[in-house]
């Protein structure tokens, strides 16, 4: 999923025929380098990713991803076993990446992720078994999210610099760059339970709810 920033001011900028500010494509090529990059370390797939806004469905970008048995699909195909429950985890982290991607390289977060929130809602009641459950899940796959952000922040400033060049990238070309953006990018070194975030979220994901 991505950034939206309101079908109402959208439409009003297409009207008057007007165009984002670079301080706003920057925010989006932050939030929706945040999802990619995230998805990428997760192993859930990303096919597409832009920052040019829909202006009738409110977006202002978008990451698509695999979802549901297509996770398990990319899982499978790559001898990796996980619980059931581990692809709702797994997009809610991705789905928490773009506003923790924000605070972390821009010192905040600038709202437009209610797609992001319902989805994650939704995606944590179908695992959850009850509403304390539910909190106390969101709160550890956020703080997995943000490590993971965190660690990764390098490849996904680099990465917002090409969307902001290129305005949206799919197939080989974005698969190319993810992984020479992994491959290349330092991590940011961490210490404690930062320095082990790719080990802990994988833990996580191989966790029975």
């Amino acid at each position: 999923m991505g950034q939206d920033c309101g079908s109402k001011y959208l439409r009003q900028v297409a009207k008057l025929g007007g165009g984002r500010s670079r301080a706003a494509l920057r925010r989006t090529a932050i939030h929706e380098a945040g999802h990619t990059i995230v998805a990428e370390v997760l192993g859930i797939g990303c096919a597409a990713v832009t920052i040019v806004p829909d202006y009738d469905a409110g977006t202002a970008g978008y990451c698509l991803t695999e979802t549901g048995w297509g996770i398990v699909g990319i899982w499978d195909s790559r001898n990796v076993w996980r619980p059931a429950g581990a692809e709702h985890r797994a997009l809610a982290m991705q789905r928490l990446a773009g506003v923790s991607a924000e605070r972390e390289l821009l010192g905040r977060a600038y709202g437009g992720a209610s797609c992001d929130r319902r989805e994650i809602a939704h995606l944590i009641e179908d695992i959850a078994f009850s509403v304390k459950e539910s909190r106390t899940l969101f709160w550890r796959l956020e703080r997995f999210a943000t490590m993971l952000v965190r660690r990764h922040r390098l490849a996904i400033a680099a990465l917002a610099d090409a969307l902001l060049l290129h305005r949206e990238m799919n197939g080989d070309a974005l698969a190319d760059l993810l992984e020479q953006l992994l491959a290349t990018s330092p991590v940011v070194r961490c210490h404690g339970a930062w320095a082990r975030s790719e080990a802990a979220a994988a833990l996580v994901l191989d966790q029975s709810v």
